[in-house]
């Protein structure tokens, strides 16, 4: 979990903490529309928490604009659903079902947008295509390993190398990383130990293969975080 996330953690739980310790202090008459008033409130911090983690993380966004759009609808969806609740919840004439209709709706309306916004956000326009380094090493990782798994007399490290090929064909080829030469260099290693024949390189093999598939686990998980 990145810096952003724990700070919008903290902070909703900070939110949560304070509804809840209202709802309890500011209303000694708790009816219904109070408490209706309260999940409302409490449906937005959680929606534009857990929101906000997805966007600033989970989703690998192009465009940051977008991202900062969907953040700041988020915030007006918090302010504004605790407004109407708090309108409704000092005024009980008004009655339950209003305060359902209108909350649910402009749940939904906002929702919509949200998820709108980070499709767009996250679609990468043509003529916005990044560009390849072709001279990046890690662009034969992939083909290397397939042929390293598909040879039949390496077939005794079969499991190991599918999980090895299995992370490479998500190894992002448009950026490179301090780590690169060294992948390479461990798989130059690797292909000399499959056509060893002595025990004692064998016995090498599926530690340097687990090695190679932590290692470019890291450059994803890398890569992502400087990329937030």
């Amino acid at each position: 979990m990145n810096k952003k996330n724990i700070y919008a953690l903290v902070i909703g739980i900070i939110l949560f903490a304070l509804a809840t310790v209202w709802i309890y202090v500011g209303f000694e008459n708790r009816t219904a529309i109070v408490w209706a008033g309260y999940i409302f409130i409490a449906l937005a911090i959680i929606v534009s928490t857990v929101c906000y983690m997805i966007g600033s993380s989970v989703v690998k966004i192009k465009d940051k604009r977008g991202v900062n759009k969907v953040n700041l609808l988020l915030a007006f969806y918090f302010v504004v659903a605790t407004i109407i609740s708090y309108y409704f919840m000092t005024n009980d004439k008004l009655g339950l079902f209003p305060l359902i209709a209108i909350q649910t709706v402009f749940f939904f309306i906002i929702f919509s947008i949200a998820i709108i916004s980070l499709a767009a956000a996250k679609a990468t326009l043509v003529g916005e295509l990044p560009k390849i380094d072709l001279s990046n090493p890690v662009r034969s990782i992939e083909i290397r390993v397939r042929a390293m798994k598909n040879d039949e007399s390496n077939d005794m490290y079969k499991e190991e190398l599918d999980l090895l090929y299995d992370r490479t064909i998500f190894i992002d080829q448009t950026v490179s990383h301090e780590g690169d030469s060294d992948i390479v260099d461990m798989l130059d290693e690797l292909e000399l130990l499959l056509l060893s024949k002595e025990e004692a390189e064998m016995n090498k093999i599926k530690p340097l293969i687990l090695s190679i598939t932590e290692k470019i686990k890291g450059r994803e998980y890398s890569i992502i975080a400087n990329d937030v």
